[in-house]
C-alpha cells in the first residue's frame, strides 16, 4: 500500500482553491470533509502562512511538486490578498464570496468584511506579512545537507548562492513567454540541479547552451548535471487560462467553475461588472489581456463571455416557474489578490457554469 504523504486529507479534502485553510469562523477551523462555504469560511490570512510554513517544511524532507505547488498557491492567494496593494490595509478573512450588504446585515457573516481594515484589536496578520514577504527567499530553492543537490521550487526572478554554484533566474510572463536560468559552478564538484516546471505552463520547450533538449520531468522538476561548467536554460512556453470545477462533494461549488492564469487564480468583482454576480452564467472560452489599471497597476484580466438573467422583479417572494430569459454579457475577472482596492461590492471566485 502507497504510504500517504502529510497533509493530503487537507489538500484534498479541506483546502480552498486559493490555497485558504479554516472553513468557520468558530474556532477558525477545519469542520468536515469538503465543507468549504465560501460566503462563512474564515481563511485567515495567518493561517495561510502556517500552511506555507508547513508545506515548506514538507518540501525540504520529500522533494515532490506538489508540495511546491501548494506553496505557490498560498503565496500568489491566500497570503497576499491578506494586504491592500498599498501596503496599509488588511484582511484576517480572505473570503471567496462577498457581498457588502449580507457582511453588515447577517450576524453569521460579520467577520467576512468587503474591505480591508486599517488595523485590528488583535493584530497578528499584518506583521506576520511583514515578516514572510522580506523573508520570500526561504521558500524558492532547497539544497541538499551534502550540497550535492539544488531545487529550484518557485519561479521568482532571483540569485541563490550555494556552496558549489550560483543560480539566477528571470522571467518574462507577459512578453516572450520565457524563462532563464544560469547556473555557474563555483567550485568544479558535481552538483545536480532540479528546476520545478509549474502545471500551468503550456507546450514547455527547453534550451540548454543554446541546444533544444527533450524535456523530461520527474516528480515535477527537469534535472540537469553541472559539471565545472556553467550551463544556461532557457524554457519557452504558453500559459493558458484553466478552468477548474470541485469535487462534486464540494455543495458550495458544485455547478460552478474558477479560472486561474499563471499561479494567480480570478475573481469577478463589481468594480468591472453590473451587480448581482449571483445571476450570471460564464459561456464560452476566456481570453486573457494584459492592461494598465490605474490602481491594480499592470495585470492580466480574463474576459469570459457570459448569459446573464433578465430579471425582473415579481409580485410575490414565490411564485409559478418561468422560463428564464438571459442577456450576453461579458464578465472580466481580476487576480483574486488585487481584490478590494477599489470600489466597495460584490466580489465572487465560483461562478455558475453555463456550459460550453
Amino acid at each position: 500500500m502507497q504510504q500517504k504523504k502529510y497533509g493530503e486529507s487537507i489538500v484534498s479534502k479541506r483546502m480552498y482553491i486559493t490555497g485558504g485553510i479554516g472553513s468557520t469562523v468558530r474556532g477558525e477551523a477545519f469542520t468536515y470533509d469538503y465543507d468549504l462555504p465560501t460566503d462563512t469560511m474564515y481563511c485567515e490570512t495567518c493561517a495561510a502562512i502556517g500552511l506555507l510554513n508547513f508545506t515548506s517544511v514538507l518540501q525540504k524532507s520529500d522533494k515532490n511538486n506538489a508540495y511546491a505547488d501548494i506553496m505557490e498557491r498560498v503565496l500568489y492567494n491566500s497570503m497576499i490578498s491578506g494586504m491592500s496593494l498599498d501596503g496599509e490595509h488588511f484582511f484576517y478573512v480572505n473570503p471567496l464570496e462577498v457581498d457588502p450588504e449580507a457582511s453588515v446585515k447577517n450576524p453569521d457573516k460579520s467577520h467576512v468584511k468587503a474591505t480591508r481594515p486599517s488595523w485590528f484589536g488583535c493584530a497578528c496578520c499584518p506583521p506576520n506579512l511583514a515578516r514572510t514577504i522580506p523573508a520570500i527567499h526561504r521558500y524558492i530553492y532547497d539544497e541538499s545537507e551534502d550540497a550535492k543537490c539544488i531545487w529550484i521550487n518557485q519561479w521568482i526572478d532571483s540569485t541563490g548562492t550555494f556552496e558549489n554554484a550560483i543560480l539566477q533566474q528571470q522571467h518574462d510572463f507577459r512578453n516572450k513567454k520565457e524563462s532563464t536560468f544560469t547556473i555557474t559552478n563555483t567550485n568544479d564538484l558535481e552538483t545536480e540541479i532540479f528546476i520545478r516546471i509549474p502545471y500551468w505552463l503550456d507546450n514547455v520547450s527547453v534550451w540548454v547552451n543554446g541546444e533544444e533538449k527533450v524535456l523530461e520531468i520527474t516528480d515535477g522538476y527537469f534535472k540537469l548535471i553541472l559539471f565545472s561548467n556553467s550551463i544556461e536554460v532557457r524554457l519557452t512556453y504558453n500559459m493558458p487560462v484553466l478552468k477548474w470545477q470541485a469535487n462534486p462533494n464540494v455543495k458550495s461549488a458544485y455547478g460552478k467553475v474558477a479560472f486561474q492564469k499563471g499561479p494567480f487564480i480570478y475573481a469577478a468583482e463589481e468594480s468591472d461588472n453590473e451587480s448581482a454576480l449571483h445571476l450570471y452564467h460564464v459561456k464560452g472560452e476566456p481570453v486573457a489581456i494584459d492592461i494598465e489599471d490605474a490602481v491594480l497597476g499592470p495585470i492580466s484580466v480574463i474576459d469570459v463571455p457570459a448569459q446573464k438573467l433578465e430579471q425582473t422583479e415579481p409580485s410575490s417572494l414565490y411564485y409559478l416557474y418561468q422560463k428564464p430569459g438571459y442577456l450576453e454579457k461579458n464578465l472580466r475577472l481580476i487576480p483574486y489578490y488585487c481584490w478590494a482596492n477599489r470600489d466597495t461590492g460584490e466580489m465572487r471566485v465560483w461562478l455558475n457554469d453555463g456550459g460550453e
